[in-house]
């Protein structure tokens, strides 16, 4: 599973970007939405 993405001096991006599928405030969100893998406290929003 990714959970951060981070890209930079590719074609059209010059510096970095980062996606990141990391939930700081699960209350943000739909519950359905994010995803706790097993043993972990940690939330990861399922899609982009």
């Amino acid at each position: 599973m990714i959970i951060d993405f981070t890209v930079s001096n590719f074609r059209s991006l010059k510096s970095e970007q980062i996606l990141s599928m990391h939930v700081e405030h699960p209350k943000n969100h739909l519950e359905s939405h994010v995803a706790y893998p097993t043993g972990s406290k940690i939330g990861v929003l399922r899609s982009a």
